[in-house]
């Protein structure tokens, strides 16, 4: 394949092809300097196609549900994902971010379960799916206290603003040791040591978007998620 465009000191050639990609190379030239820049990108073409993988160490449970991690990976990065699970089962609690879904499972109330996912780009769409059983919590990461016995106000919040955690029903004194905030890549956007009962945190310096807040305490891990907010 060959083509060229040009515009003054600058011309644009396709200098090679293969499955899904093509080779570009930009010349940058100046009349006056007598010199010649050259730049090579490799670019996508094409429909994107797409697998979805299920991200069993990233899995934990507490007493409720069990939390299951899933990954889309596309051929291409310029794509948009829309997720597909059952959302007519209000039990079933979604954070979703891009290529990454998380699902809180109700334990014990389903054998097997099955995520799909649709990439599009300009030049098309795939659909990646995932099936299997869930009927075992196989992660080290278990918990006697439930996502409802954690209080985190205001949630969503907006940036720069506080905000409060509390352990609720708490008749046995357990305190929060540590708490951590993790984006839905699973990087660590926040941590901090305490020793008390009630926290509040003046800054997390976090962007807009969906988080996972981690909270250890003197009794097990407890896993809420976090909204932030313009």
């Amino acid at each position: 394949m060959s083509s060229q465009t040009h515009n003054q000191s600058i011309s644009l050639t396709a200098i090679g092809e293969e499955t899904g990609y093509v080779t570009l190379q930009a010349r940058m030239g100046s009349e006056f300097c007598r010199s010649v820049m050259v730049k090579t990108k490799k670019l996508f073409v094409g429909s994107p196609k797409v697998g979805v993988q299920r991200l069993t160490s990233e899995e934990y449970c507490d007493i409720k549900y069990h939390y299951l991690v899933f990954k889309a990976n596309s051929t291409s990065n310029f794509v948009s994902y829309q997720w597909l699970y059952p959302i007519n089962f209000p039990s079933i609690q979604a954070y979703e971010e891009g290529n990454i879904l998380r699902l809180g499972i109700p334990k014990n109330d389903y054998d097997n379960f099955a995520v799909s996912v649709q990439v599009e780009n300009d030049c098309g769409n795939d659909f990646g799916s995932w099936s299997g059983a869930i009927t075992q919590c196989n992660s080290s990461k278990t918990s006697r206290m439930a996502t409802e016995d954690v209080s985190v106000t205001p949630n969503p919040k907006n940036m720069g603003e506080s905000i409060s955690v509390d352990l609720l029903n708490n008749i046995n004194n357990i305190i929060i040791e540590k708490i951590e905030v993790y984006d839905l890549t699973g990087q660590t956007r926040f941590s901090q040591n305490y020793s008390e009962g009630s926290i509040n945190i003046n800054a997390l310096n976090l962007s807009q978007g969906n988080y996972i807040l981690n909270i250890f305490t003197s009794d097990n891990e407890v896993y809420q998620k976090l909204i932030i907010i313009e």
